[in-house]
């Protein structure tokens, strides 16, 4: 299965302000910004230097303001004995939460998640924002990505303000903001809400779905209370906590059914759920340019030399949605046969603009274009995520690559450019998908055989094919060359020519690194030999009819034709009956 996070992109990305975000203090603590209750703390140490009794008080300051007081110690007394008027209360907590250096440590700013959320809030996200903190660090992110949100930090302000549909954002402050000094701190103060504030809270929690961040939930009786009686399940809840949870936080997340997912940071969170939707965003925004006029741009570009430039970013651009879509697929998902065949699917739908351009690219291009063509299957073969996790999508993570390999294979052999052909199959060497980073030759790592698994694919469709994996490509490019590339005439024959040829070239390699396997690449071409159709006798024939002047040779795709002659015997010994079994 899809991890949370993965999955509760999806949902957003679907479901555009149907989630509201509840962000707690630990969202502010990468900007050094005190909770409430640690300014309580420190007014009250401020207390104590004026009254000379540092030392007593420093040990423990809520035991001295007790003892001293004869009260609890209350965050809205405490401001409302130090500083009177609210210009007063204001700037007392300046020094809390306002931006600006001073002797009590570094600068207030949005952090990491901040940004991000502003972000996804500016693109439509998210429009209600519940947060317990008193700081306006989410309000300057907002700001500085263009939103003007609302801000309902007290009952009045909640009876004037815009319903929540009809309002960009709205940033509702359960706790009150500093500036307007009326705030809440204690147990006693958050055991429950105004009737106002309640309402609004019932509104939004049965409204929305949730995602929490940086809450505790160890203080917030009513806030706890108001998530727990609310009857609407239809959305998720997802609850992201960093170390280990409350008692309190389980006993919500049991009640909501939410979904727990550990992170690092707040920041971590925030800034992976952003680029999860942005890399969405890419992938299914409309092109501009639909397959037909993108291959129209590519065959134009690649005629002439002074649109390089232009087919580069042409052909980088499709090859950067097909890279943002396959990074959202998760390795270390459960694997199932049903969810293996739609990932395969899902990942020959994300190429389908691509593989034409490349076809077109392949067939009509020169020299010039051919260190693109290898450029893009590298950066495909690249776009991993590494070594770790379940073997079945690790394989599968190079499909993408191993079609535009294919792509590009094809549309060179059909334009019956030999010397392109060689360039790809026999110089094109990457140290990508090894795991000792060591260079070799691209062709054997993207073997169909060693990307999808034969037995799976054969249960999946109900088949028992010898090659299964090379049955499918087969049919997914026939309909493809057919269209893009009109003139070919037996387009079975370009497919196993195609097949049979990069099979030798694996045994070439193998052989001159004297290694005792030398098969690899099997395909269509083992198996259609009671149909007349035998590639193997046909490219033997033309070697002999050709001798030197045979393009294969020529182009150097064998050193000479003693060489061809060697590769191909050991191949017909070693290879064409395992090919079978």
């Amino acid at each position: 299965m899809l991890d949370p996070l993965t999955s509760t992109a999806f949902a957003i990305h679907n479901s555009k302000g149907v989630y509201a975000l509840l962000l707690g203090s630990g969202i502010s603590r990468a900007a050094n910004v005190p909770t409430g209750w640690e300014v309580t703390l420190d007014l009250i140490r401020r207390i104590a230097v004026m009254r000379s009794q540092t030392e007593q008080c420093d040990a423990d300051p809520e035991a001295w303001f007790r003892a001293n007081f004869r009260c609890e110690p209350s965050y809205s007394d405490l401001l409302e004995h130090l500083a009177t008027s609210p210009a007063e209360r204001t700037a007392a907590l300046a020094r809390y939460f306002e931006s600006g250096e001073d002797e009590d440590g570094p600068a207030a700013k949005p952090t990491a998640a901040h940004v991000a959320i502003a972000k996804m809030v500016k693109r439509g996200y998210f429009r209600v924002l519940l947060t317990t903190n008193f700081d306006r660090l989410l309000e300057r992110a907002l700001e500085a990505e263009g939103v003007s949100p609302s801000i309902l930090s007290t009952p009045d302000a909640v009876h004037g303000a815009m319903p929540l549909a009809h309002s960009a954002c709205t940033i509702i402050k359960l706790h009150g903001d500093y500036r307007d000094g009326r705030l809440r701190n204690t147990v006693a103060e958050l055991t429950d809400y105004d009737e106002t504030t309640r309402g609004l809270l019932d509104r939004v929690l049965d409204d929305y779905g949730l995602i929490v961040s940086g809450w505790s939930a160890t203080w917030d009786v009513a806030l706890r209370d108001a998530i727990m009686r609310t009857p609407n399940r239809r959305f998720t809840t997802l609850w992201s906590y960093v170390g280990s949870l409350s008692a309190e936080a389980e006993q919500v997340i049991h009640s909501r059914l939410a979904q727990k997912v550990e992170v690092t940071s707040a920041d971590s969170f925030f800034v992976q759920l952003n680029e999860k939707l942005e890399s969405l965003e890419s992938f299914d925004t409309p092109h501009p340019l639909s397959v037909e006029l993108a291959v129209r741009a590519a065959k134009r570009y690649v005629a002439e030399d002074r649109y390089r430039i232009q087919l580069h970013d042409l052909v980088m651009a499709e090859t950067d949605q097909v890279v943002n879509a396959a990074k959202q697929l998760s390795v270390n998902a459960k694997f199932t046969d049903d969810l293996y065949l739609k990932r395969i699917e899902l990942y020959e739908t994300i190429t389908q603009r691509l593989i034409p351009v490349i076809i077109n690219v392949a067939y009509w291009g020169d020299q010039s274009s051919l260190r693109l063509l290898t450029s893009v299957v590298e950066r495909l073969m690249v776009t991993g995520t590494g070594f770790n996790g379940t073997t079945g999508w690790l394989d599968l993570q190079l499909y993408p690559a191993a079609l535009v390999f294919y792509a590009a294979g094809l549309g060179l052999l059909a334009a019956e450019r030999y010397e392109g052909l060689r360039f790809l199959t026999r110089d094109f060497r990457t140290s990508a998908v090894d795991l000792n980073r060591r260079v070799g030759l691209a062709l054997p790592r993207l073997g169909l055989q060693g990307i999808l698994d034969k037995d799976t694919l054969n249960r999946i469709l109900g088949k028992n094919f010898y090659v299964p994996y090379s049955e499918r490509v087969h049919g997914l490019f026939s309909a493809v060359v057919a269209k893009q590339l009109p003139g070919v005439q037996d387009f079975d024959d370009l497919f196993d020519f195609f097949e049979f040829l990069g099979s030798l070239i694996v045994t070439d390699d193998r052989m001159a690194s004297d290694e005792g396997w030398v098969c690899g690449w099997f395909g269509k071409w083992a198996f259609r030999d009671s149909l007349g159709k035998n590639v193997r006798t046909t490219m033997k024939a033309d070697r002999d009819r050709l001798g030197v002047d045979w393009p294969i040779v020529k182009a150097g795709i064998f050193a000479n034709l003693e060489r061809f002659d060697e590769v191909h015997e050991r191949h017909k010994t070693d290879c064409a009956s395992r090919a079978r079994w």
